[in-house]
């Protein structure tokens, strides 16, 4: 069993098969840079309007990234509504194109 990379870093197989560490930035990351900027510029009073922040910001994006797929298909259904409506109209405007040159 190969060791777990530290946090912020992964491994990644390259084309050659040679293996290398990839720095990648965490969510964590930014949190950790950002929380002593907020406490040490308003003396700790900043804490809990940056945390209702965070967890208002991720409500919505867990709500986001469940509703996604049901908006994607509500989606779909309308395009299919419409789409199936212009056919229709533009079927009977040709039927009465035909049989008005019948006459």
């Amino acid at each position: 069993m190969e060791p777990v990379a530290a946090q912020g870093t992964s491994d990644q197989n390259t084309a050659g098969g040679h293996h290398r560490r990839v720095r990648t930035h965490s969510r964590g990351a930014a949190k950790a840079s950002v929380r002593p900027v907020v406490n040490a510029g308003t003396l700790g009073t900043g804490a809990p309007v940056v945390s209702v922040i965070e967890d208002v910001a991720s409500l919505g994006l867990s709500l986001l990234a469940t509703l996604a797929p049901i908006i994607a298909l509500l989606a779909l259904l309308l395009f299919a509504y419409v789409a199936l409506r212009l056919l229709r109209r533009a079927r009977r405007r040709r039927a009465r194109g035909e049989a008005h040159e019948r006459v």
